[in-house]
Formats: structure tokens, C-alpha cells, sequence
């Protein structure tokens, strides 16, 4: 079977977040209410009773996400979420063998719609693997995973294989990557490449 690689575009302003992804391979996760996009976790209803809305709002609550994209060089994404071509994307994979639930997105008009007659975990599976048209340049696919009290490390363990560095990246800084990146390697025999990304890696065209 193909190796599935999964990508997370990033800035580098806030160190210890790329420090903490290359040293113990893991990406952070979210709650619904704080990703960007302020109808996560919205949805239609039908036949639903007070007890149903309660109970699915609360359960919204204690899901983990974990947002990635399948899209390498997506301009859109270096501008959005990389600081511009200032930050880098972290090339990596996920271990086969994961309690986390792997959601690709789908991109429609209206949200998730439920009945009653769906399971909880059905209901938010949906819920969660639906979101506007306006998001699909992201390409995303999501790990979530239920939290259980505060038991549940919020992190998707992962194995970084790669990291492109933004066009607009300074020398000194990948200078800088590159050095750290060479002592993960030495100690831990693992061969993370580093690469700086160039124009004529990035599409110009959407179909390209």
C-alpha cells in the first residue's frame, strides 16, 4: 500500500510549536469552538427533540480535531497559513496503528443534516467531516479523537519525514533548521529532509 503523506502548513513565529512537532512528533488538537472557522460544528436537525439538541451540543464538546491537508505547495495555504512563504510545512505520516479516527472532509452547501435516528458518534463524525464550499482549496482530512475528563493528551502522534521552508524564509533561519534537523537525525537515525521551497514549486494555475 502507497504511504499516505499528510501536510500542516505553519508559521515559524512561535518557536516551541515547531520545536515541539520535530522533537516528539506529534501535532496539537483542537476543541471545535477553537478553530477558525466559526461554523465548525454547526448542523441541521430533523425530527430532533430538546433532549436530542442537548445531547449532541454536548458531546460536540469533548471531540479532539486535528486539522491536516493533502495538498503539497498549495499557494493558498502557504499565504494562509504560513505566515506568507515565512513559515514552513511539515511533511509527515501517521502511524496505521492510531486510536484517532481519520475524517477526509466533504465540501458542500449546506451543513451536516442529523436525525434521531443516528448514534451519537455518527451524528459528530458528520458534523465533523462537513464544511462549506469555501474551504475546499484546503484539502483537508482530520484525525479527532473523543476526550475522556482531562485523561486524553491532546496530540496526533505522527513521524515528520519532511519540511519545506517558505520561499520568504531568511538564510539565517534555515541555516538554523537545517542544524537542528541534522541532530535529530544523528541521534535518532531518521532522515527528515529539509527542503526550501522555490517558485516554480508553487501552482500557478488551480488544475496545474
Amino acid at each position: 500500500m502507497e504511504t499516505q503523506y499528510y501536510y500542516k502548513y505553519m508559521s515559524l513565529k512561535k518557536w516551541e510549536y515547531f520545536l515541539d512537532i520535530l522533537l516528539n512528533n506529534r501535532l496539537h488538537a483542537s476543541v471545535y469552538t477553537e478553530l477558525n472557522d466559526y461554523m465548525e460544528g454547526h448542523f441541521r436537525a430533523e425530527r430532533f427533540t430538546r433532549q436530542d439538541w442537548e445531547r449532541i451540543n454536548k458531546a460536540k464538546k469533548d471531540i479532539l480535531i486535528c486539522s491536516t491537508s493533502t495538498s503539497a505547495n498549495n499557494a493558498l495555504m502557504w499565504s494562509h497559513y504560513a505566515d506568507g512563504h515565512k513559515g514552513c510545512c511539515i511533511v509527515f505520516e501517521v502511524p496505521k496503528q492510531t486510536q484517532w479516527t481519520r475524517l477526509p472532509i466533504k465540501y458542500q452547501l449546506l451543513p451536516a443534516t442529523l436525525d434521531p435516528t443516528q448514534s451519537t458518534d455518527e451524528s459528530l463524525r458528520l458534523i465533523y467531516s462537513i464544511k462549506s464550499e469555501f474551504w475546499m482549496y484546503e484539502d483537508e482530512v482530520r484525525f479527532i479523537r473523543k476526550k475522556v475528563s482531562n485523561r486524553i493528551i491532546p496530540y496526533l502522534p505522527i513521524r515528520v519525514v519532511g519540511i519545506e521552508l517558505g520561499i520568504r524564509v531568511p538564510d539565517n533561519q534555515v541555516r538554523l533548521i537545517n542544524s537542528m534537523v541534522k541532530l535529530v537525525n544523528d541521534a535518532r537515525k531518521t532522515q527528515i529532509e529539509v527542503r526550501k521551497t522555490t517558485i516554480q514549486d508553487i501552482r500557478f494555475f488551480k488544475n496545474w
